[in-house]
C-alpha cells in the first residue's frame, strides 16, 4: 500500500492505494501516530484502496483514539466497490463520518 500525506492548517489527509492488510496497516498506524498530539483532523481518502483486511480495521480504530484522545477527528471519504462493502458490513460507516470526496470532507 502506498500512502500520500498532504497537510492544510489543522487537516491532514491520507490517499491510501493498494491493499491495506498486516504489513502494510501497521506502516499507516506509525504514520498516523506522528500525529498524535495535535488538535488534527485527519481524513482517509480510501478511493483508490482495492482491499482493507480485519488488521486493516484496527488499525483504523487505533489510529481515530490516538487523534481523538488529542482532540482531533478521524473521517473517511472516497469508499467504493470492496472497501465500501467490507466498512459497511462491519458497520464502520457508523464510526466514523463518511464524505463522498476530499473536497466535502476538509469543507
Amino acid at each position: 500500500m502506498e500512502i500520500q500525506w498532504s497537510h492544510s492548517g489543522a487537516v491532514s489527509v491520507a490517499t491510501l492505494t493498494g491493499r491495506m492488510d498486516a504489513v502494510s496497516a501497521q506502516m499507516f498506524e506509525q504514520q498516523a501516530g506522528q500525529l498524535t498530539g495535535k488538535a488534527v483532523r485527519l481524513v482517509l481518502d480510501l478511493a483508490k484502496l482495492e482491499y482493507i483486511s480485519s488488521v486493516g480495521l484496527r488499525s483504523l480504530l487505533a489510529a481515530a483514539k490516538k487523534i481523538q484522545a488529542s482532540g482531533g477527528s478521524l473521517c473517511l471519504c472516497g469508499l467504493q466497490g470492496l472497501v465500501k462493502d467490507i466498512l459497511e458490513c462491519s458497520n464502520f460507516t457508523s464510526l466514523f463520518p463518511v464524505f463522498r470526496t476530499v473536497a466535502e470532507a476538509t469543507a
